[in-house]
């Protein structure tokens, strides 16, 4: 478990700006950082949410670092990547199942979920 992991599991959240395609700046709460296949992925919620449906929004973003210690967010847009992340992101917060029902441990025949 990284330092970063360990802050988030204590409460510890970090705001991300990113800038959309006409330079406005939208905020996120960070509020999971785990790791996946290998990689690394923050779980993102607008900071300012401006309704209901943007207040349960998340999204999902792998996280590298450059050679001078500087992260990036590249966003993740591929659709079976961000089903196994969604059920990672559940399991970590405790909160449901696989929809497959493996609980995470035991995977039945044909199990695609990724919480492996």
């Amino acid at each position: 478990m990284t330092d970063k992991e360990k802050d988030m599991i204590d409460g510890e959240t970090d705001t991300i700006v990113f800038a959309d395609d006409e330079g406005n700046e939208i905020e996120f709460t960070e509020v999971a950082y785990f790791e996946h296949g290998g990689k690394n992925y923050s779980a993102l919620s607008p900071a300012d949410p401006k309704n209901d449906e943007e207040a349960g929004e998340l999204i999902f973003c792998e996280v590298t670092e450059d050679t001078e210690g500087y992260e990036s967010f590249n966003l993740v847009d591929d659709e079976k990547l961000l089903e196994e992340l969604f059920n990672e992101f559940f399991l970590l917060r405790g909160e449901e199942e696989c929809e497959c029902g493996c609980d995470g441990h035991e995977h039945g025949d044909g199990c695609d979920c990724g919480c492996d």
